[in-house]
């Protein structure tokens, strides 16, 4: 299992700025709570996925036994082709491809309300990529996924485990933390031993006196 601290210090730290307007203890040590529930979490797959493409096409694509692979989940609340990001998404499997020779696949489950709008929006933005369009939303029935999408994309290992998790479009340290990991330039154990702390010499700071008028 990996280590918490390296995970919550190094690939958290942009995430946990869209959560926390402030340094509260309280809601720090909710996060810290939840990423402790997830590290190691085996995710589970329905047994009968259909991917397509253009949310039409059933195409021959199954989940691989083995290796890295990302999930990426999509709820249905609020617009849902709002928050699809298909060229970030497409620009992120590109560079994903170059560093591990095609061999990490990225696996999508859109839960939308309605599916056509979410065809309409894969056409015009010519992604082609394999996508499960779940309707049922079994994803998520069967592992209960956080709420907060910056939470919904997750890096499992070859038994299908989380690795490390969080949005790689949103955050560009999540992104290295990803790549490192597949390409083994991080390893589980400097994981396990890593810790990043941060703390001020001093709680007061004297910014001397000025006029409220100056600019």
């Amino acid at each position: 299992q990996i280590g918490f601290d390296y995970l919550f210090g190094y690939a958290f730290v942009c995430i946990c700025g869209f959560f926390l307007m402030s340094c509260q203890t309280t809601e720090q040590e909710k996060l810290e709570r939840l990423l402790n529930r997830w590290n190691g979490k085996e995710i589970i797959f329905p047994k009968r996925t259909i991917f397509t493409v253009y949310a039409q096409d059933t195409i021959d694509f199954k989940i691989p036994d083995k290796g890295y692979k990302i999930v990426h989940y999509l709820d249905s609340a609020g617009c849902t082709t709002c928050k699809l990001n298909l060229d970030r998404w497409r620009s992120f499997i590109d560079c994903m491809d170059s560093v591990t020779q095609n061999s990490v696949p990225v696996l999508f489950f859109i839960h939308a309300k309605q599916k056509r709008e979410v065809k309409i929006a894969l056409k015009e933005n010519h992604f082609d990529y394999p996508v499960c369009m779940d309707m049922e939303n079994e994803l998520y029935k069967l592992n209960k996924f956080p709420t907060h999408p910056l939470l919904q994309t997750f890096l499992l290992d070859g038994e299908n485990k989380v690795v490390a998790m969080g949005n790689p479009l949103k955050s560009p340290h999540v992104k290295e933390l990803f790549v490192n990991l597949i390409t083994g330039k991080t390893s589980r154990m400097e994981m396990k031993r890593s810790k990043t702390t941060a703390k001020l010499s001093q709680t007061v700071v004297n910014m001397g006196t000025f006029y409220w008028e100056d600019r």
